[in-house]
């Protein structure tokens, strides 16, 4: 089965057959929802305290959705670490008159001590501190014929 993120309405037509009396089985059969996605969201509502008597309002429906949707941020890695540790240096090498390359960047870490894979320094790079995105598109108009050189 593809995946397929559930909206309100989802979760709390499921809620709502939960409440109801019908198993997560049930509502697999009558293509509501997979059977261990509709186990999830009413272990979900288990754990916050909702019961089939409670009413289904739209805050309680949120906190249970979000209960399963979100996802918990990732742990920074060491080798991210170890660039922040390095990020003034790397400022300044990037942001001098004549900036240096990455390639100039990451052999300088090397030297350094500080030994990181260059996809890692170019991602962390564009994502800290935006360096190598796209330079905006600029549209002109198209100049009168003969005038364009």
């Amino acid at each position: 089965m593809s995946f397929r993120e559930l909206t309100m309405i989802d979760v709390k037509e499921v809620l709502r057959r939960w409440s109801a009396g019908q198993s997560a089985r049930q509502m697999a059969r009558d293509g509501v929802v997979g059977r261990g996605t509709a186990t999830r969201y009413i272990d979900a509502a288990k754990a916050l305290g909702v019961g089939p008597s409670t009413e289904l309002s739209d805050e309680v429906v949120r906190s249970v959705a979000h209960g399963v949707q979100a996802r918990p941020t990732p742990a920074v890695s060491d080798p991210r670490q170890l660039l922040d540790a390095r990020r003034i240096q790397i400022e300044k090498w990037l942001q001098q008159a004549e900036p240096l390359t990455l390639v100039r960047v990451h052999e300088l870490l090397a030297r350094d001590g500080t030994h990181v894979s260059y996809t890692t320094l170019r991602r962390w790079a564009q994502t800290e501190l935006g360096f190598g995105g796209r330079s905006p598109t600029v549209r002109i108009d198209d100049p009168p014929p003969g005038e364009e050189a």
